[in-house]
């Protein structure tokens, strides 16, 4: 049986959804925690 990810790496991510890009795009206040974090890390 083979078991579909639950996770992706920002990578895998549409380049449109990445956070970095939303960021300068439409600002940090439109970034949840989880982006903001992914951002730092």
């Amino acid at each position: 049986m083979s078991e579909k990810p639950t996770h992706f790496t920002i990578r895998e991510w549409s380049k449109d959804d990445r956070p970095r890009k939303k960021m300068l795009e439409k600002g940090a206040q439109s970034l949840s925690n989880a982006e903001l974090l992914a951002i730092n890390v």
